[in-house]
C-alpha cells in the first residue's frame, strides 16, 4: 500500500487516531436503549428507558447529479493540501439534516467545524469531512459526523483497510437506497463507531457516527439516508 498524504487542514490527531487498528463487527442491530432529541441548545439530551429505531426524515425528488459530484470529488482529491473547506459544505446545513432522534453532541448548537480533507496516495482516494462542533468538543453520544467521498466504485475492502484497518467481513448488506448499494457495520476498537456505506453509479459515499456511543447500524443508515442528497447536491454545485 502506498504512504497517504493527509491535506494541511486537518482535524486534532486525536480525532484521526481513533480510526486506526484493527476492528470487528459489532452485532449491535437492536435499539440503542436512549433516545435524544436533536441537539437545539447547549442542554444534555434528554434520555428515557425506551427507544425507537432511527427513522428517515428527507424527502428526495428527482436524479441526483452523481456524475457532477464524482467530477468534483475527483478535484477536491487532486486539491491535496490546497483543499480547506467541506467541498460539500455549508457544514451546518448538512448536520441540520441529521434526522431529530440521532443523539449528537449540544456542542453542535454553536456551529460546526468547516474543513475539508483528503486522504490520497492509496488505492482507495477520498475527501473526507469530519463535521464536529466548532469548538471541537468531544462530549455527547454522538460527536463526530465523518463523511467520506470518491468518484467511482472503489473496491469497499480496499477502503475498509486503508481508512480503518477493517474489512468487508466488518460490514453487512442494508437496504438498497435511491439506486445505490448500502453496506453498514459497527466497529468497536479503539473507538465505537458505526457507519454505513453507500455506492451509486458513479459515486462513494461512507458516512461514520463517532463519540461517547453506544451506536446502532440504524443510527448510521438513517443518518446516511438523511444527509446524502445535500451531500451529493452540494458537491455537484
Amino acid at each position: 500500500m502506498k504512504a497517504r498524504a493527509v491535506a494541511a487542514a486537518v482535524i486534532p490527531i486525536a480525532l484521526v487516531v481513533g480510526f486506526l487498528g484493527a476492528r470487528a463487527l459489532d452485532d449491535r442491530n437492536d435499539d440503542p436503549g436512549t433516545v435524544a432529541t436533536n441537539v437545539t441548545s447547549g442542554a444534555s439530551p434528554p434520555q428515557t428507558p425506551a427507544a425507537t429505531t432511527a427513522t428517515t426524515t428527507s424527502v428526495v425528488t428527482g436524479a441526483l447529479p452523481l456524475a457532477a459530484a464524482a467530477a468534483a470529488a475527483q478535484v477536491a482529491i487532486d486539491s491535496g493540501d490546497d483543499l480547506y473547506d467541506c467541498p460539500f459544505g455549508p457544514v451546518d446545513g448538512i448536520i441540520a439534516a441529521v434526522p431529530s432522534n440521532i443523539r449528537l453532541s449540544p456542542a453542535f448548537a454553536q456551529g460546526v467545524a468547516d474543513e475539508g480533507q483528503v486522504f490520497s496516495g492509496g488505492d482507495a482516494d477520498i475527501t473526507y469531512c469530519d463535521l464536529v462542533p466548532a469548538d471541537y468538543s468531544s462530549d455527547g453520544v454522538v460527536s463526530s459526523v465523518r463523511i467520506d467521498v470518491a468518484p467511482g466504485a472503489p473496491d469497499l475492502g480496499t477502503y475498509l483497510d486503508e481508512e480503518f484497518g477493517a474489512d468487508v467481513s466488518d460490514v453487512r448488506p442494508d437496504a438498497s437506497f435511491l439506486g445505490g448499494t448500502v453496506q453498514v457495520g459497527c466497529l468497536t476498537y479503539p473507538q465505537d463507531m458505526c457507519l454505513a456505506v453507500w455506492q451509486g453509479a458513479d459515486l462513494f459515499v461512507a458516512l461514520m457516527l463517532r463519540g461517547d456511543g453506544p451506536f446502532v447500524t440504524s443510527e448510521a443508515s438513517a443518518t446516511l439516508h438523511a444527509v446524502l442528497p445535500a451531500v451529493v447536491t452540494n458537491l455537484a454545485s
